[in-house]
């Protein structure tokens, strides 16, 4: 599959996803629709649980961290394939988990915590009635963490695209400044393009960080807290089985995140290396200057930041684990 096919595939993929789901973004034709009070009555009452649940079990701190761990995958959810398998995946263990953990070990466990009002969950009938209603609210959340990941990956992906196409044009230069008979025009030309290239890059680079910036810092936040919260969980509360499947969840997110944002670091400096291979000293004194103001530029290329305070990759990702390894301490000494 070639780069383009993959990204239409990727934009194809989030917009009938969205279209699935009553919110189609993507089509200037949308209007609200049936689907739509579907998407935002789940999100609602998602919301409304969780809020329920923070309050009524504000004076147990193991309870509430119980309930917080949840309250951040919704509020990232208000906020390629491959995403969609692991959704999936997650879908199908939340809806068959809670029948096999009845079946093997005969006790009534939810996965997610939303239920129906006056509904008694430990009993047969009352457990039925909310596994048939977290079977309901799954498309919703299917639709929207996949559609906006895919998005943000296909935003990610031309980045790469343009450095190598950076690389491919300072090649044709240096071949054309190496020549026995120098064509000056054709030298004028090809720089030119690499002016405009790497202009279109930077304002790329630059619209990218301006859209996606303050969402990164919401979705890192999020999930930030919610690794907290599940780990507190699992040192206070031995028997929650489910806090291992949300730590898993989010620590998945915050990996794919930070690696997403390196694939931005690693292109700046592989074009730097680009400008830096322009056979400079064979091009005359005007020329040399425009490189020189490429230079200057690549050196502080723009990235995808976490809310304009940390660049979104693997050092970041490393620190993050750091600070909530030193967060989780403190909490667990304070506790006990």
């Amino acid at each position: 599959m070639s780069s383009s096919e993959w990204l239409n595939g990727n934009f194809q993929l989030s917009y009938q996803l969205l279209d699935h789901i009553g919110g189609n973004i993507f089509d200037h034709r949308w209007r609200p629709n049936r689907r739509t009070f579907y998407t935002v009555a789940v999100m609602l009452l998602a919301a409304v649980e969780v809020l329920y649940l923070l309050w009524t079990d504000r004076s147990d701190v193991v309870k509430f961290l119980e309930a917080f761990q949840n309250a951040m995958v919704v509020s990232q959810a208000v906020h390629m394939r491959f995403i969609l398998m692991i959704y999936t995946v997650t879908s199908v263990v939340i809806v068959l988990g809670p029948i096999l953990l009845w079946i093997i070990l005969d006790e009534k466990i939810f996965i997610m915590v939303y239920f129906l009002p006056g509904i008694d969950g430990n009993s047969t009938e009352g457990f039925l009635v909310n596994f048939a209603l977290h079977a309901v609210m799954l498309p919703v959340a299917i639709g929207v963490y996949v559609s906006l990941e895919c998005t943000f990956m296909a935003l990610i992906i031309p980045v790469g695209a343009y450095v190598d196409a950076f690389g491919n044009e300072v090649s044709k230069l240096n071949s054309a400044l190496n020549l026995t008979e120098r064509n000056e025009a054709t030298i004028c030309d090809q720089l030119n393009r690499i002016v405009r290239l790497h202009q279109l890059l930077i304002e790329y680079a630059t619209t990218l960080q301006e859209l996606y910036s303050m969402a990164i810092l919401v979705k890192i936040s999020l999930v930030y807290l919610g690794i907290i919260s599940a780990i507190v969980v699992i040192f206070k509360s031995q028997d929650d089985r489910i806090a291992y499947i949300y730590l898993m969840l989010q620590f998945e997110h915050l990996t794919r995140y930070c690696m997403m944002g390196t694939v931005i670091t690693d292109k700046n400096d592989q074009l730097l290396e680009y400008i830096a291979d322009i056979n400079w000293y064979q091009l005359d004194q005007g020329q040399a200057k425009r490189l020189i103001l490429m230079l200057l530029q690549a050196q502080n290329a723009t990235s995808v930041t976490i809310g304009n305070f940390r660049p979104l990759n693997a050092e970041t990702f490393v620190e993050i684990l750091k600070s909530i390894y030193s967060y989780v301490v403190v909490l667990n000494a304070l506790f006990d």
